[in-house]
């Protein structure tokens, strides 16, 4: 899965794509390669802010869960759990645990 933000006419439109694929995790970007962007677009979404680094950000689990209801299974639930806690063993999980690590893929 992953968090897609296309800015359209200026405006962000920050959607979760894929949302079933619990197995990888990152934010796209499309039509924008401006850094300052994304983060007031994440931020405004609820959805956190870009890393200091720039190539990452950090994204809400409970953003992540709001985006996902009533696009994915019963399943689910317990699919993303594992996927946090596997986030968590990596070093990819905020020390509060409430924000993923996730690289951004900007426009190319």
């Amino acid at each position: 899965m992953y968090v897609n933000v296309a800015f359209i006419d200026d405006e962000p439109v920050v959607s979760l794509q894929e949302p079933a694929d619990c197995r990888r995790f990152h934010v796209g970007v499309i039509g924008a390669d401006d850094r300052a962007r994304l983060d007031l677009a994440l931020a405004g979404a609820g959805l956190g802010h870009l890393a200091d680094d720039g190539d990452n950000a950090w994204v809400s689990v409970e953003g992540v869960r709001r985006l996902a209801v009533g696009h994915v299974g019963p399943a689910w639930d317990s699919e993303f759990a594992a996927m946090v806690e596997y986030a968590a063993g990596k070093g990819w999980l905020s020390p509060e645990g409430d924000k993923l690590r996730a690289h951004v893929e900007w426009p190319s």
